[in-house]
């Protein structure tokens, strides 16, 4: 049943093909009216005696509908894996200079380069971090560990992740519709060349863009899956510290010291801050104790004056008082 079904799917093929080539003067091949009608043939079938060889069993890929010959599979087994790894470290170094020009001199030396690169300033608000970096590096696959170990050894790594990313199916997919297409576009040639009329010749060199389309297309895949499995990337995190971390403490007493050690060291930067924040702020508070000098002068002056006046007014109205009750002579 299962090859009866394959023989009418080929013989609809065929059929319609000869519809679209009808108007070629010269009689065609079978062979050439059915590759005519597969614009996505992902097939890559063995063309012999005008008609497809279908003997072989397919089966469709996972993720993909595009159709897997047992080659093809035998071809994943055989010629290892694709995989794209990717790791993120995120690191602390007393030295900042010294450790980025280490780091990029070690990133040549392994065969890598630098992708991308970031510095920046520290915060503020924190005496254990001053200035930070990103950077991202592609290295060989196959010294990437080595490369990890390696920065391991000059600075302080706080946490580590890593994810790869197997692309085995998607890239022998792709490489079987390149082979697919590639097999069309050879028929296309011939079918173009025994085409007498205008329109035909239209139609077919229409359909030979497509195919070139997609095979640049599935090829342009094809060079970025071979450049990200063959250089793996990895992200750097770089922060400047007065002290390091410590990272996973494994004791109660290495936990108790280091929580301790933090504290004190939290205490020591609070008070250094402080002392520098009082220092910076001294011109203003200069220039705030100077008004409110000036403010309190004011406010005592105006008070004497006021006390002053209230005595010469209640020594007046004395005065009066006395002159009422013993009226002067005459």
């Amino acid at each position: 049943m299962k090859n009866v079904k394959k023989h009418i799917l080929t013989a609809m093929a065929c059929l319609m093909a000869a519809l679209l080539l009808a108007g070629c003067g010269a009689k065609m091949e079978s062979n050439d009216m059915g590759m005519m009608n597969a614009p996505q043939t992902s097939y890559d079938g063995k063309y012999s005696d005008g008609i497809y060889d279908t003997s072989g069993d397919y089966e469709y890929s996972m993720g993909s509908d595009s159709i897997v010959r047992p080659a093809d599979k035998e071809a994943v087994q055989t010629t290892g894996r694709k995989l794209i790894k990717n790791v993120n470290l995120r690191l602390e170094t007393k030295e900042f200079d010294a450790f980025i020009a280490e780091l990029n001199a070690r990133i040549t030396a392994f065969g890598g380069y630098i992708q991308s690169s970031s510095v920046d300033g520290g915060s503020y608000y924190s005496r254990n971090y001053r200035r930070y970096a990103t950077v991202t590096a592609r290295i060989p696959a196959e010294q990437l560990d080595a490369f990890v170990s390696g920065v391991s050894e000059i600075a302080n790594v706080t946490s580590r992740s890593e994810n790869t990313n197997d692309v085995t199916l998607s890239y022998y997919d792709m490489e079987s519709h390149v082979k697919a297409l590639r097999s069309e576009y050879d028929t296309l040639v011939g079918i173009l060349e025994k085409c007498t009329e205008l329109k035909d010749v239209i139609s077919v060199q229409s359909r030979i863009t497509e195919v070139l389309y997609q095979i640049e297309s599935y090829q342009s895949q094809l060079n970025n899956y071979d450049n990200l499995v063959a250089y793996s990337t990895i992200t750097m995190n770089i922060s400047e510290v007065e002290r390091e971390t410590v990272v996973d403490p494994e004791t109660m007493g290495e936990r108790i010291a280091a929580g301790f050690s933090e504290t004190i060291a939290d205490i020591s930067d609070d008070l250094e801050d402080f002392a520098v924040d009082f220092v910076i702020n001294l011109p203003y508070l200069l220039i705030w104790a100077a008004i409110i000098a000036v403010i309190v002068i004011v406010l005592r002056v105006l008070v004497r004056r006021h006390k002053k006046r209230r005595e010469e007014k209640r020594a007046a109205q004395k005065e009066a008082a006395q002159m009422t009750e013993n009226p002067p002579a005459k």
